[in-house]
């Protein structure tokens, strides 16, 4: 149950979203990204995903959403 549960809320993260460009999924290697001096004008996805493997997920809200820019893991399994 708690695993099928984890499943459908990863389904749910990274399934297409409202707006495409309010998330972005890469790779692990793939920098996040850096802000920008005037975020009215530079269009920035709201959270960054990271896929590093089948079970490990960094999420990340941006730098123009909010200034702390906090990271989530999300770590699938028991």
């Amino acid at each position: 149950m708690r695993r099928r549960f984890l499943l459908c809320a990863v389904a749910l993260i990274l399934s297409a979203p409202a707006h495409a460009a309010d998330v972005t999924i890469a790779p692990w290697n793939t920098p996040f990204d850096e802000g920008a001096e005037d975020c009215a004008q530079h269009l920035h996805p709201r959270l960054e995903v990271r896929h590093y493997n089948a079970t490990t997920f960094a999420l990340r809200e941006n730098l123009c959403t909010t200034w702390e820019a906090p990271f989530l893991y999300l770590l699938i399994g028991d």
